[in-house]
């Protein structure tokens, strides 16, 4: 009789997708030690957009030709398909894929995306409070649209197919994005997003529970509200480009289900 082959013991792997080095640099080490503090045998993983063999990070939500017939597909190639093989990693492996997205104002009417210069003299979007300033009014509308059409598909999910499997899924959103939420600034450049994320993540790398609370007491967290109404409340006037996140609500159900 012909031995079989020992079986590879499953693997408790949780899988974050976030759009770029800042989301990694903050939120990796946070959630490595909280979920090491619950379970020490859970397996954490980031992964940002890779393209060309390049890890040039981005926002699925918004890049040209993806939508909703199509999205699930897209986060496989971008985000996974060579993570896998770089990790040894397969998709029996993991357990959860968090998907985190900054929204950037997606859902803020049209006319509240005006044509006017940026005050800080910079060639790019400025997020006010309560409007996008840009002198590429028609291609942010068009943005928007996208965003809005993919994330309501992907909100919508519970579950995702990668090749042949069905991992539980779930999205995380900061608004205007993970700047604006963290520091209140939603226009932080990129050497600035980097150099407060180190600082955040020496304050509280060794304390979890103090990043829990942390995030818990910063203005404009959506408390008192379950995942589908902070969604539904982040769709409505000019919420999404206001200082608001849902990831306490992530963060309560880390501590809750494992």
């Amino acid at each position: 009789m012909k031995k079989q082959k020992p079986q590879r013991p499953k693997r408790k792997v949780i899988l974050f997708l976030v759009e770029g080095w800042s989301e990694v640099t903050l939120l990796k080490p946070l959630m490595l030690a909280l979920y090491d503090s619950i379970d020490p045998e859970i397996q954490v993983f980031f992964s940002i957009i890779e393209e060309d063999g390049v890890n040039c990070g981005g926002d699925i939500t918004s890049k040209f030709g993806v939508y909703p017939g199509n999205i699930e597909k897209k986060i496989y190639e971008f985000f996974m398909k060579t993570f896998f093989s770089e990790n040894k990693l397969y998709p029996k492996d993991i357990t959860e894929i968090i998907h985190i997205v900054d929204l950037d104002g997606a859902y803020i009417p049209d006319d509240r995306i005006l044509l006017q210069p940026n005050p800080k003299g910079e060639d790019r979007t400025y997020y006010d409070k309560d409007a996008i300033l840009t002198n590429k009014v028609e291609n942010i509308i068009k943005r928007n649209q996208r965003k809005r059409e993919n994330l309501d598909y992907l909100m919508q999910l519970s579950q995702m197919k990668v090749a042949s499997k069905t991992i539980k899924y779930s999205v995380f959103f900061f608004s205007s994005n993970l700047d604006h939420f963290f520091c209140d600034n939603a226009n932080t450049g990129n050497h600035d997003k980097v150099s407060y994320a180190r600082n955040y993540v020496c304050e509280f790398e060794n304390d979890p529970q103090g990043f829990v609370a942390n995030v818990k007491s910063i203005d404009g967290i959506l408390t008192d509200m379950d995942y589908e109404q902070s969604w539904q409340f982040i769709k409505e006037g000019n919420n999404s480009i206001k200082r608001h996140s849902n990831i306490n609500i992530l963060l309560d159900r880390i501590i809750n289900e494992n």
